[in-house]
């Protein structure tokens, strides 16, 4: 097959991370200064394949006795074997792909899909740390694409190295943002470019904008295609709360806010997961679009750590002088990105950042901006300000935690108008100035915003019992109030029932003296007539009915009549005593004998008495009666 033009892909993981086309000719394949393909990986050798490539034959791949292996379509070759179109041939970690084209394309060979995401591999080589220009030149070959594919459109966007602006694809037409470098001062600031479009590529996450394209156009200037978001940053957002501007008050409460940096923080959590931080974060570089998106952008100054969550290298920046805007929020101080000694905007860096310690840097430097936003959020105040950047860095290197200013009036957007103390906690903690003092990580911090978003108490307060107790009757009012209302039905009743029982006992009792003092009259009254009836028995002469009528009269009601009567019944005129008859069991009259009587005791005697007499003139008369 005559081969007008040919294009290898290389992809790892099944990702790719590089395309380049090539004329005909003879390569080497290798981790070699002189290999023309160079893998940055330990499974390659120095010169581990050659590829010959001919205008009048098949394409060639020879394994020149590599350590580990060359292999077509996963079969091991030795010596030289033909390399058809479409065979994957596999080197290292590295997977290569060889097409041919017979005619300039018309429709791009390779529209960049975003990859899984996946730890960065070998050929993400692309350090602005180093490399000049032999790294330059090999990764500009390595990005090399056809900038007529795209119809670029109006400018959106400047800043101090790049430019942004609409453009459509020309086989898809569909719109999308394209980034252009537009004055690289030399091949550092050039290799950030490309490193920003790659590991912005590798974090395929939802808020996180995704790279399609990278390439250079046909004035040699580095570019890469992204989702276009209309929208607004979050530092305009912000801006116009602070204005309070009405419709904005309304749209982004605390909690639309709230959410949002819960997105925000996601997409970090997801970058720090795959050991990248960003460096850079702040309001400006957070767009929200127009149907909920959050998507974290310029990711320029991110970094990739290594397996100890350190910094791979230590950068020595260019001297590029740092735009000036007034993007802040009633500031007019620059917060443009510096490109100086100092990586990252000075108002949301974090302490170790301002100090230039670029080797202790990690996802807790992130966390620190993750707090100044958050702070940000909630006052509409800058955490730190100052007359110009070097005023700035000095106030967040000797930052101590306690200097934080006090938010002015009362914000609109939050609740009551004052900064909760549970999210004011959270800050502070995010905020810490050593590392060793904030949130171990961004799941962390999350989990504090979500206690306050549900209603808990977040682990940065070190909440009392009595808030504990107060936050669970305010995050289940619903059932607080149904059990109040019970709690008021069951009172009122018991109220009621309480009543209710006294009054029934009250009424008992006044039934009861009643009753007892009904029945104290009728034996009364009875008591009365019994009297009466012992009076009339008197009168009849009739002693037995006249002392049955006393005796039935109660004790406590023998009044003075009584006693009277009860005096009358006693018709005796004296009493004896005869021995052996102490205890009488008869006493009789003897008929035709006045004053005379007769005696009988319970030993069977009788003894016959006459009333007048003395003692010694009686006449006993003692019988003992047998049968």
């Amino acid at each position: 097959m005559n081969a007008l033009s040919a294009e290898i892909v290389v992809a790892i993981d099944g990702v790719e991370v590089a395309r380049r086309a090539v004329p005909p000719g003879e390569y080497l394949l290798g981790r070699g200064v002189d290999c023309t393909f160079r893998f940055d990986d330990a499974a390659v050798s120095d010169q581990h394949a050659r590829l010959r490539l001919s205008t009048d034959g098949p394409a060639t791949i020879e394994d020149l006795g590599s350590a580990h292996g060359t292999y077509l379509n996963e079969r091991a070759i030795t010596g030289a074997a033909p390399w058809p179109p479409g065979a994957e041939l596999r080197i290292g970690a590295n997977v290569l792909t060889l097409n041919f084209e017979a005619e300039p394309p018309t429709i791009p060979a390779s529209i960049y899909t975003p990859p899984s995401p996946q730890p960065l591999g070998p050929l993400d080589s692309a350090r602005p740390e180093g490399g000049g220009d032999d790294e330059l030149q090999r990764q500009l070959h390595l990005t090399q694409r056809q900038a007529q594919r795209l119809e670029p459109g109006r400018e959106v966007a400047r800043g101090g190295m790049g430019a942004v602006r609409t453009a459509r694809e020309s086989a898809t037409r569909r719109t999308v943002a394209m980034k252009v470098m537009l004055r690289p001062s030399n091949a550092h600031d050039t290799l950030r470019f490309i490193s920003e479009a790659r590991i912005t590529a590798r974090l395929e996450h939802p808020n996180i904008v995704p790279i399609y394209d990278l390439g250079v156009d046909e004035q040699g200037k580095p570019f890469y295609t992204m989702k276009m978001v209309e929208g607004i940053t979050l530092q305009r957002v912000l801006q116009l709360l602070k204005e309070g501007v009405a419709e904005t008050v309304k749209r982004y409460p605390l909690a639309a806010l709230l959410t949002i940096f819960q997105k925000l923080c996601d997409a970090l959590a997801f970058a720090h997961a795959r050991g990248v931080i960003h460096r850079d974060l702040k309001p400006a570089n957070i767009m929200l679009g127009k149907y909920g998106e959050v998507l974290v952008m310029d990711w320029g100054l991110a970094k990739v750590l290594n397996d100890e969550g350190r910094m791979t290298n230590d950068e020595t920046p260019t001297a590029s002088e740092a735009a000036s805007s007034a993007d802040g929020i009633g500031h007019s101080i620059s917060s443009a990105t510096m490109a100086g000694a100092i990586l990252g905007t000075p108002q949301y860096m974090s302490p170790e950042q301002a100090r230039g310690e670029h080797d202790q840097l990690d996802p807790r430097s992130d966390l620190f901006s993750l707090g100044v936003i958050l702070f940000e959020i909630l006052t509409l105040e800058r955490a730190f300000t100052g007359h110009n950047s070097a005023e700035i860095i000095s106030r967040v290197a000797d930052f101590d935690g306690a200097s934080l200013p006090v938010p002015q009036g009362r914000p609109r957007h939050l609740p009551g108008g004052s900064v909760p103390e549970s999210l004011a906690a959270v800050v502070r903690k995010a905020m810490a100035p050593e590392k060793t003092l904030r949130y171990a990580n961004v799941g962390e911090l999350q989990r504090d915003i979500e206690a306050y978003q549900n209603g808990f108490a977040t682990r940065a307060e070190n909440a009392t019992l009595g808030r504990q107790i107060r936050l669970l009757i305010n995050r289940n009012k619903g059932v607080f109030s149904t059990l109040a209302i019970a709690w008021l039905i069951i009172t009122a009743l018991g109220v009621w029932f309480i009543v209710n029982l006294h009054a029934s006992e009250k009424k008992a009792r006044r039934s009861e003296h009643q009753a007892i003092a009904e029945k104290e009259v009728a034996r009364r009254a009875l008591a009365q007539s019994q009297i009466t009836m012992a009076d009339e028995a008197f009168h009849r002469s009739d002693v037995a009915a006249m002392a049955m009528a006393l005796d039935a009269c109660p004790p406590d009601l023998r009044d003075q009549n009584w006693h009277y009567l009860s005096a009358k019944r006693d018709a005796s005129l004296g009493e004896f005593k005869l021995p052996g008859f102490e205890t009488a069991v008869a006493l009789t009259g003897i008929p035709g004998h006045a004053a005379q009587f007769a005696l009988a005791n319970d030993r069977g005697g009788h003894r016959h008495r006459q009333c007048g007499q003395p003692e010694s003139h009686q006449d006993d008369q003692d019988r003992t009666l047998r049968y």
